[in-house]
């Protein structure tokens, strides 16, 4: 009978260990109650199903952890550095930033000069990552995407393996509408 105490005392230890071992309590932040509130909100005034808006949320929350991210709206995760991803929305092929004047179309506008720009899919389309700020960022997909290196010209984007090898480089201005991301760890912008 004395053992059941210490054993109750024992299981949140556990399951934090448990946690770590698989992987579920990773480093990025999901949503916080009041800003899930927020975030619901900003899901009704686009339209969105409840069903909807939750698939849209656990993406976010997946990639915030992934990424060591946090979550800014209904769609974006900060990345650090004023790195920031942006998910597309249901039914729609292009990311949209939410806070720019009612949507702005992510594959035109959001990789203007001096950013570099990643998509989860090919010709500009999907889940986007922009950055300006000279960091290295973790490309999270693996399938064919695409990319444009907008940034100051003759900057040098590297494109690296898991092993931090660079395996491409490729000078601004430059672009690819269907790029491999299967190799690709990460990229250094500059």
């Amino acid at each position: 009978m004395k053992q059941r105490p210490v054993i109750r005392r024992l299981l949140p230890v556990l399951a934090a260990v448990t946690g770590l071992l698989l992987g579920t309590a990773g480093v990025g932040t999901a949503a916080t109650p009041d800003e899930g509130t927020a975030f619901r909100e900003q899901a009704a005034a686009l339209g969105l199903s409840a069903e909807e808006a939750d698939r849209l949320g656990s993406r976010a929350d997946a990639y915030a952890r992934q990424l060591g991210g946090t979550r800014t709206a209904i769609n974006k995760v900060a990345l650090g550095q004023g790195a920031e991803l942006t998910l597309v929305l249901p039914g729609e092929a292009h990311a949209r930033d939410l806070g720019a004047g009612g949507g702005v179309d992510a594959a035109t506008s959001t990789c203007l000069g001096g950013f570099f720009c990643a998509w989860a899919g090919t010709y500009y389309q999907g889940d986007n990552i922009k950055w300006a700020a000279c960091q290295t960022v973790p490309i999270p997909w693996y399938s064919d995407g695409s990319w444009i290196n907008n940034q100051t010209t003759g900057t040098v984007a590297q494109f690296k393996s898991s092993d931090g090898v660079t395996r491409w480089a490729s000078p601004a201005y430059d672009n690819d509408p269907v790029a491999d991301w299967r190799w690709v760890a990460s990229v250094k912008n500059c």
